[in-house]
């Protein structure tokens, strides 16, 4: 999954699903299925649907829900 210059969506549901986010290109949020660890450059994550899943931050200031 490709980020652009502005705030990105991204709907996660494969543990193997990537990321790629650059520096300064807006507020992003992975949505996501599976456990996730946000990588550097995402903001923001929520955990959805009713599986027993995980969710880890980065140095960021994160925005965790689920």
């Amino acid at each position: 999954l490709i980020g652009g210059t502005g705030d990105d969506i991204y709907t996660v549901d494969n543990a193997d699903d990537e990321i790629i986010e650059n520096t300064d290109e807006g507020t992003d949020l992975v949505r996501s299925s599976v456990s996730w660890i946000l990588d550097d450059h995402l903001e923001n994550l929520t955990l959805i649907g009713i599986a027993d899943i995980d969710g880890t931050g980065n140095t960021l200031n994160n925005l965790m829900r689920g």
